[in-house]
């Protein structure tokens, strides 16, 4: 009798540690499903961001004098920056499309490390890579950072890299987020 009620303890406390063992494994298994799809979802970004062909530079379609532009950005900031003589300019559609080839828009946004700053930074390098010099910078506000370009229209635009978004400037002078305080182009 004791033998069977040991044999019946015996089978039961395996069982439990069983069923306990295999609920830490499914446990386990939950949790690295979630980081399998968490690095998928890295590896897309990754592919987008490492596909990258050299965008086509804009056609250059006109130029502006630093004297020009300063007068055309001075209703909208005070503080302007500008480091060459004379800058090319482009259509928006252009300047929409080449900067859609550039990808800096589907890199991850990272706190303090790879955030609005760096977007506009690794924007303008692709702007400033050739030698044409298009009239496109860098411009703060208080709570962000991003670009600015003149098109061939003299039109001025925001332009926000982290979404490869195009906004008249007039549009969005009522907007702390995007209304320039600071502009650098060079």
């Amino acid at each position: 009798m004791i033998k069977k009620i040991w044999k019946k303890f015996v089978k039961i406390q395996y069982e439990y540690w069983y069923e306990e063992d295999l609920n830490k494994v499914n446990s386990e298994i939950e949790k690295l499903k979630n980081q399998i799809e968490s690095l998928k979802e890295k590896i897309i970004t990754l592919k987008r961001v490492y596909e990258i062909d050299e965008p086509n530079e804009p056609e250059k379609l006109g130029e502006i004098s630093v004297f020009e532009l300063k007068k055309l950005l001075a209703p909208y900031c005070n503080d302007i920056y500008l480091s060459d003589r004379m800058y090319g300019l482009t259509s928006v559609a252009q300047a929409k499309k080449f900067s859609e080839e550039t990808k800096v828009f589907v890199r991850q946004w990272v706190r303090e490390q790879h955030d609005c700053d760096e977007f506009s930074f690794a924007l303008m390098g692709y702007w400033n890579d050739g030698l044409k010099q298009f009239a496109f910078g860098i411009a703060w506000s208080s709570p962000h950072a991003f670009n600015i370009f003149v098109d061939n229209n003299k039109q001025v635009w925001i332009v926000e890299p982290q979404s490869n978004k195009f906004m008249k400037i007039e549009d969005i002078k009522n907007n702390n987020k995007y209304y320039p305080l600071r502009l650098i182009l060079i």
